[in-house]
């Protein structure tokens, strides 16, 4: 493939953390509007089950932020597989880190615009 695909996914890992940082459950749904979406104790990949995921995730009122790293990438048949670690911050209001995990995705194209298939959500450690 003549594509980036390190940028690639970085890009949608990165979109996807954004999303995330601004609690915008419609950016979510229209991120993940061709893929499941994979958490420890729910997989959601219709419209409605990513709104009540998301809204439910991202309900609390604290700002958070994520911290995206390590992005390994590698070619597929169809695309591109990545994985990240992520780590999780609430401002309570001082920093408190809440959650260490793993992102591994999956992105093809779709209708010409890369997109992500899957996205799978590993918590290593979390407070609580």
């Amino acid at each position: 493939m003549a594509d980036d695909g390190r940028a690639i996914v970085e890009q949608l890992l990165f979109e996807y953390g954004a999303i995330a940082d601004a609690k915008d459950v419609p950016a979510a749904v229209e991120l993940f509007r061709h893929a499941t979406v994979t958490f420890p104790a729910r997989t959601a990949s219709t419209p409605d089950e990513l709104a009540d995921h998301y809204s439910g995730l991202w309900g609390r009122p604290e700002p958070h932020r994520h911290v995206i790293t390590n992005v390994r990438v590698r070619a597929t048949e169809r695309g591109y597989s990545g994985q990240a670690l992520y780590t999780r911050w609430e401002f309570t209001p001082e920093p408190l880190m809440t959650t260490m995990g793993e992102y591994e995705m999956h992105v093809s194209q779709h209708d010409g615009a890369w997109a992500i298939d899957t996205l799978v959500v590993t918590r290593t450690w979390q407070v609580g």
